[in-house]
């Protein structure tokens, strides 16, 4: 992966890999990985499909990691016109979809967060609350029970998003 990492950083200083900004004047992100994930990020443009796609299977000859392109997605601004995206299909052989949906149980976002995107954690949350009814335990013990448990859902969710 630190491979694979120093590669991108080669094409970035080359100024081969471009990156996307995730505000105006912000810092470019080309790429994060976690544990066995890896996440890229480029501009939607055939010459970067045609440089990620080479840089994918050089990792995989080099490491011995199959790069499984079936459970691969790649996800697009909206701006991205549907020819664009049959395109970039296939040069890299990954499928596109409009949402990725949830990376460690928070759900990953385009655009603005809504509250349909926390539904899954209001029911959760609603879980564990039915299944305190029948504890038996006075108001006090229940409400330090909510505020112990039922926080550290909302907390791990507001690590990376602002809950609407």
């Amino acid at each position: 992966m630190k491979r694979l990492s120093l590669r991108i950083s080669e094409l970035l200083h080359e100024g081969l890999w471009k990156p996307i900004q995730l505000s105006p004047g912000g810092l470019p992100l080309s790429h994060l990985f976690f544990a066995d994930d890896i996440l890229l990020f480029c501009q939607a443009s055939e010459d970067q499909a045609r440089l990620v796609a080479p840089l994918l299977e050089e990792f995989s000859r080099s490491s011995g990691l199959r790069v499984n392109l079936t459970k691969s997605k790649f996800v697009s601004s909206r701006r991205v016109s549907q020819r664009r995206i049959d395109t970039l299909e296939g040069l890299l052989g990954i499928s596109y979809t409009a949402q990725i949906g949830k990376y460690l149980g928070v759900p990953i976002t385009h655009g603005q967060p809504r509250c349909a995107d926390f539904y899954d954690v209001m029911d959760k949350i609603q879980g564990r609350l039915a299944a305190w009814k029948a504890n038996l335990l006075n108001k006090a013990g229940k409400l330090c029970l909510v505020k112990s448990t039922i926080s550290s859902i909302l907390v791990y969710s507001m690590q990376s998003l602002w809950l609407p």
